[in-house]
């Protein structure tokens, strides 16, 4: 599995799969602001006085017996034409596919919450059974809104790269170093790109700014005054371009795990991963029970990566989506990538000292089960949109000397296993046709709308400190830190985690009550016994 560090759009399903993932793991232990203005696009496509029109039509994805939700009745379906380029409205135009969760209050709030997903990349109509479970107390004062963002799931055209998927399911039980693994990568996307172009589709409108406009588009159409944003990773930095280019259209926004749009992330992709780590290892050993159980974590970590980089491993392992076994190649830098994709699982997060040992003992069965749950996630992601938005906002904007230079005298294993890939990412955004996005894009933002902002202290690839970065450009910011969260704090394993984002679009201009974070604390680390 190459490993990008996508900002996962699959926490829901993650999430409904986490009794399996807690029973597999244990088993282990035997520069300048920018102001809120409007962009050229949204500015002339304003002029053109043109109204976006919401077009009924049948749900394409399925809700479980379990939501309590029907169809026409409780929640509708349908698409919102766009242009695909905001700035020419008399253009071609893209469908963005859409469904409403009507509220269940007698006299619901009117203005909605609507999920900004993350990645870029993620489907999220495919998983809204998943996701209405996580956010459905939304519903109990005002409606909720759910959309694939151009380019993704059912909105069309899609970018979806089948080439990648089918990729990754090709070397599961294939051994290759890091370099051969990341040309392998490269090639397929760019495969993808090659199919992509040749349809007609111009990549380089495949952007955050055309998303924002998008969002837009798809509160007026379905006829609401403003919108409560709520974003999760790249969801946030979504977020904050719709907070700049249209503030008139939101009423507050709920900013989780940040990517502040001045932050050079593939530069800082290694440090963050060294971060919270450290941040695993040191965390057992302040805990008497899990230092006493699992002694020099760090150590044995590195010292798995190095013995499995040595002498690699094929195991025979249970996917959780069909219950079928597969042979899955493991190496060191697999196990990075393993337990690195675990972190955005916050339930999981206790068990990963059990999981490192395990592996050290040999045990990588269940460590392998995971990898293929990970590896299935992809078909719900759109690594074509990624590539369109990255590569036109963010590697556009940064160099591979830029990351060397910032990850030198970090644990050489790290470096051996990411350098690869993200010169891998260099090489696909040198061919795919994004362009550059204007340098007014890499500033950070500017707004005076309520926002709530949090972090989860176990983040992986969004660490708390990028949160801080944007509640700081935010006038009437709150901050929360979530001590046990890993990526996606708002849907952690405490009802406290999502009960601050209900409490705070209730009243989102008063002094938010965060005493129950108080009594999260740190991971409940499982040994022994624990168990």
């Amino acid at each position: 599995m190459n490993v990008t560090h996508r900002g996962r759009s699959g926490l829901m399903a993650a999430l409904a799969c986490s009794s399996l993932f807690s029973m597999t793991i244990a088993s282990a232990v035997s520069a300048a602001p920018v102001t809120a203005q409007a962009t050229p696009a949204a500015t002339v496509a304003a002029a053109a006085g043109s109204a976006p029109v919401f077009t009924p039509g049948k749900c394409q994805f399925t809700m479980s017996s379990s939501a309590n939700q029907t169809e026409g009745k409780t929640y509708n379906c349908g698409t919102v034409a766009v242009p695909e380029d905001h700035s020419k409205p008399t253009g071609k135009l893209i469908q963005i596919a859409v469904a409403v969760f009507k509220s269940n209050a007698t006299s619901p709030a009117p203005d909605p919450a609507i999920y900004l997903d993350g990645g870029p990349g993620g489907f999220t109509l495919v998983s809204a059974s998943d996701n209405l479970s996580a956010f459905g107390a939304i519903l109990d004062t005002r409606d909720l809104i759910f959309f694939d963002q151009r380019g993704t799931g059912y909105s069309t055209p899609s970018l979806y790269c089948s080439e990648l998927t089918q990729l990754d399911h090709d070397l599961l039980a294939v051994e290759l170093s890091p370099t051969e693994g990341a040309k392998r990568y490269t090639d397929a996307s760019l495969a993808c790109q090659k199919r992509l172009v040749g349809q007609g589709i111009d990549l380089s409108l495949y952007n955050t700014d055309q998303d924002a406009a998008d969002v837009n588009a798809i509160r007026q159409a379905l006829g609401y005054k403003t919108l409560n944003l709520y974003g999760i990773s790249y969801g946030t930095l979504l977020g904050l371009a719709i907070m700049r280019d249209f503030p008139a259209g939101v009423r507050s926004a709920v900013l989780d795990s940040n990517v502040p749009p001045e932050q050079a992330m593939e530069v800082g992709q290694i440090a963050a991963t060294n971060r919270v780590f450290n941040q695993l290892f040191n965390g057992c050993k302040a805990d008497a029970g899990c230092n006493q159980a699992y002694p020099n974590l760090g150590k044995v970590f590195y010292a798995t990566v190095d013995k499995l980089n040595k002498n690699p491993v094929v195991v025979s392992a249970p996917d959780p989506n069909d219950n079928k076994n597969y042979k899955v190649a493991i190496d060191g830098n697999a196990f990075q990538n393993i337990i690195f994709q675990i972190f955005y699982l916050t339930d999981q997060i206790p068990y990963l000292p059990a999981a490192i040992y395990g592996a050290s003992r040999g045990n990588l069965t269940n460590l392998a089960s995971i990898n293929l749950f990970f590896v299935d996630e992809d078909k719900t992601f759109s690594v074509g949109m990624q590539y369109s938005v990255n590569c036109r906002e963010r590697v556009a904007y940064e160099t591979m000397d830029q990351v060397t230079k910032a990850a030198t005298g970090l644990p050489q294993q790290l470096l051996d296993n990411q350098l690869p890939s993200l010169q891998g990412e260099f090489d696909v955004c040198a061919a795919w046709g994004a362009g550059k996005a204007p340098a007014s894009d890499e500033q950070p933002i500017k707004s005076s709308i309520p926002a709530l902002v949090m972090a989860g202290s176990y983040d992986p690839v969004t660490p708390p400190a990028y949160s801080k970065q944007v509640a700081q450009d935010l006038g009437n910011a709150q901050y929360v830190e979530i001590p046990n969260s890993g990526h996606g704090a708002s849907i952690g394993s405490s009802d406290c985690n999502f009960s601050l984002v209900t409490s705070f679009f209730n009243a989102p201009t008063q002094k938010l009550d965060t005493s129950c974070v108080n009594s999260i604390g740190a991971p409940q680390w499982k040994t022994p016994s624990s168990q």
